[in-house]
């Protein structure tokens, strides 16, 4: 998966609501430069709101990964429908107040397709599929849906989403994901966001090689860790650089976008633990230096990757460095109740 102190007031009404107040409706959350600040709590209401009671911030958008596994028939169907644990209904909070929304991560494919399912989705074999999760969607009221379509595909790490390995490849995974984008908007009801979303710097793979085409990507999204990086010598700010400098970086996609015309967003980011993935553990520069981005980049939204079960990272509850500078600068440097 791993894969601003100013200009922020879109949803500071929102923000603002005294604590242990409820807001009764929210305002259209996702504009091209929005900055919305969402959250991926492991699809548990209890721990969103655990985070919020800890940071003074409040979250109307929330991420979610759609079980696809491991035939068509789960690919079609949301699971967060149908939740397994009372404390995963994320829908139901979703409905609870209106304008609140979710960005959904959806695999291109479930297990049991054939190896050339690139191709075969070039050549609109798996349309249906689509337009029926579309309808799934509408049905349950996310028609307002962000999705995430295949994110992190440049990294090959999942077979449901992999890019490939060759440029024929490449190109028949981007005819494919245009024809689910067209398929899904052909659908009555539909006006979801979708989300073409780079893996940060992690096996780059020239982005214009895999890009759908402007007429079907909404917004440009760049999952960016504080990873990868295991020179232990430098500096936070020398870090930092190499990091947003990389050649998929953050930079990079950020100039991307803007020739394409497309705002951006960070589905993902976090802290990531010393070791073997090159992380540096609590990182206030890190979180600066995201919060600098934002401000100076047309970004939509950006989510915060919270996953206690998941040992590689480093979260802000355990990083009293990184947690101060996230109070002040994120999301939209607002405090409930405060200015």
């Amino acid at each position: 998966m791993w894969a601003v102190a100013a200009n922020l007031a879109l949803t500071s009404a929102v923000l603002a609501v005294p604590a242990g107040a409820e807001a009764r409706t929210v305002p259209n959350i996702f504009s091209a430069n929005s900055k919305t600040p969402c959250i991926y709590a492991a699809t548990s209401v209890p721990l969103m709101r655990s985070f919020s009671r800890l940071t003074g911030k409040r979250f109307n958008c929330v991420m979610v990964y759609n079980n696809a596994r491991p035939t068509w028939p789960w690919w079609e169907r949301l699971w967060i429908s149908h939740p397994p644990r009372p404390w995963m209904k994320v829908l139901e909070w979703a409905k609870a107040v209106p304008g609140r929304r979710l960005i959904i991560s959806q695999p291109m494919v479930p297990d049991d397709v054939p190896a050339n399912w690139r191709q075969l989705g070039a050549e609109g074999a798996y349309d249906g599929y689509a337009k029926h999760f579309a309808r799934n969607l509408v049905a349950l009221g996310l028609g307002d849906a962000v999705i995430r379509l295949g994110w992190e595909a440049n990294t090959n790490a999942d077979r449901e989403t992999a890019l490939g390995t060759n440029p024929a490849q490449w190109r028949a995974w981007a005819r494919y994901w245009a024809n689910l984008v067209r398929s899904m908007r052909s659908v009555p009801g539909a006006h979801f966001i979708f989300d073409w979303t780079v893996n940060e710097y992690k096996f780059p793979v020239p982005l214009s090689k895999w890009y759908p085409g402007n007429s079907v990507v909404n917004v440009i999204g760049i999952d960016a860790y504080d990873a990868g990086i295991p020179d232990s010598s430098l500096t936070p700010e020398q870090r930092w650089q190499e990091l947003s400098s990389e050649p998929d970086g953050l930079d990079a996609v950020a100039a991307f976008a803007a020739a394409h015309g497309k705002p951006l967003s960070l589905p993902e980011w976090g802290l990531v633990a010393p070791g073997p993935a090159g992380g540096a553990g609590d990182d206030p520069t890190y979180v600066a230096g995201l919060a600098h981005w934002i401000r100076s980049h047309r970004v939509m939204y950006e989510s915060y990757f919270y996953d206690p079960g998941d040992a590689n990272l480093v979260f802000l509850p355990q990083a009293p460095a990184s947690l101060r500078v996230y109070e002040r600068y994120f999301p939209n440097g607002r405090r409930l109740g405060g200015s």
